[in-house]
């Protein structure tokens, strides 16, 4: 399996301290990191020129795609990424099931499927739909940077139109907090800004689900690089002192 990541400048923090230091380095597992022009100049979700760094993002997935060959399973995963345990064998498994499979993290299976962590099977369509996803950002050039132009929405709305393309979602242990609910004081179908972690107050983190079995966290659902550090240090605190609790004897 290859397991590949880009960033820029702005994200060299995530790829230092938190992807590579947690990074699982297994047997069968090959790593290929790329480094991206910063044509986003803050690096953040929905600023001026963050859709050109998704399409930067794109031409990256697409020359490891093309560089594989047939039947090769490949993850892409964005740097703002925390590994708790080994994935290679879990994602396997998972891969025989379908053409792509995605961490959910949106309550909406409309826009669930996310484009920051997913795993292929290299074939004629999985090119083809990312060779699609990427021409269709493109498309997108002097429109308003927004979600509906984005690269996640770009990748659900051809999931509805490409019937050929199988999918299916990896579970809950392939985590992000924006995925749950629970507890949260600002969310309704129309008002979803609680979901945000910049949002939530210090009890509604602490009530956020994270499941004891959790192989990866990403940090998205953050507005800001600092509240993504706040989100990943956050999550490894808690899963450092649930490891540190005194097991009950039977």
């Amino acid at each position: 399996m290859k397991i590949c990541v880009c960033y820029s400048d702005s994200h060299k923090h995530f790829l230092d301290n938190w992807f590579l230091k947690s990074f699982p380095y297994e047997e069968n597992v090959t790593l290929i990191i790329g480094k991206l022009p910063q044509v986003c100049s803050s690096g953040g979700l929905f600023s001026d020129g963050w859709r050109d760094q998704m399409i930067q993002k794109q031409i990256f997935i697409n020359k490891c795609i093309q560089d594989s060959q047939d039947g090769e399973v490949i993850l892409f995963s964005d740097v703002d990424v925390s590994f708790y345990g080994l994935i290679e064998k879990d994602l396997m498994e998972h891969a025989k099931d379908a053409d792509i499979c995605f961490m959910k993290d949106h309550n909406s299976d409309e826009v669930g499927r996310c484009g920051g962590f997913f795993c292929l099977t290299v074939s004629d369509k999985t090119r083809s739909f990312f060779s699609e996803v990427l021409e269709t950002l493109k498309s997108h050039a002097g429109k308003k940077v927004s979600f509906e132009t984005s690269e996640q929405s770009t990748i659900n709305n051809l999931l509805r139109r490409r019937s050929d393309v199988t999918w299916k979602y990896l579970p809950p242990k392939y985590y992000t907090h924006g995925l749950y609910t629970q507890g949260i004081k600002n969310f309704s179908k129309e008002n979803q800004s609680g979901l945000w972690w910049e949002n939530k107050s210090y009890e509604e983190k602490s009530g956020v689900y994270v499941p004891n079995d959790m192989l990866v966290h990403h940090a998205n659902w953050c507005h800001g690089i600092d509240t993504k550090k706040d989100a990943l240090y956050f999550i490894k605190t808690l899963m450092d002192y649930r490891k540190s609790k005194p097991k009950r004897g039977g």
